[in-house]
């Protein structure tokens, strides 16, 4: 028996169809996933921006002893983050945190916690690393990385905050898990399948 013409042709039609579909689907889809986590960065570079000029580093440096935690200084250094993310409100700093380490003495202690989970002398060893994003934020720059940890994966943004000075006196970092950049893209691939 002979095999019809138009089986032959749905044979070789549809899947050259379904790959000149596909490359470019999945190009296009690349790039928007490069373009949205380029955006991320730059707003997350943004707020560092803003968010640690909006602190006195005369407050942060006011806090020595453990009776100062909590005290009028501390609160007003906490007070000037919450507004710059006005208080976790909107849609746009859903899911995003930040921390504000203290430098003293060639080390870095953690001071604040968007939730307050830390204390004002918690120790960390960032540091340790002379690559590390935080040695470069020292240096006076804002950098963004992609890490992951037992937590998850993050995109997160670390800048300097200056003293009158002019000498860095704590370092502000700001961040969001990508697990909402994870479902969003899987959302718009399953758009784009749809689509097609």
């Amino acid at each position: 028996r002979r095999t019809p013409l138009i089986f032959k042709q749905i044979v070789i039609f549809v899947p050259m169809l379904v790959i000149s579909v596909s490359i470019p689907a999945k190009l296009i889809i690349d790039d928007y996933s490069q373009r949205y986590k380029d955006e991320l960065s730059r707003k997350i570079s943004l707020l560092v921006q803003t968010a640690s000029r909006a602190v006195d580093a005369d407050d942060i440096d006011a806090v020595v002893k453990q009776k100062d935690y909590l005290g009028e200084s501390y609160l007003r250094v906490r007070t000037s983050l919450l507004q710059s993310f006005n208080y976790s409100r909107d849609e746009w700093n859903k899911g995003m945190y930040f921390v504000l380490y203290r430098v003293r003495n060639d080390s870095l202690y953690g001071f604040m916690y968007l939730n307050g989970g830390i204390g004002a002398y918690y120790p960390f060893s960032y540091f340790d690393d002379p690559q590390s994003m935080y040695r470069q934020a020292y240096k006076g720059q804002i950098v963004n990385e992609v890490s992951s940890d037992a937590w998850g994966s993050w995109l997160c943004g670390v800048g300097p905050i200056f003293g009158k000075d002019g000498r860095v006196a704590a370092l502000f970092e700001v961040g969001t898990d990508l697990y909402s950049y994870t479902r969003e893209n899987e959302r718009l691939i399953q758009a784009m399948v749809l689509r097609v």
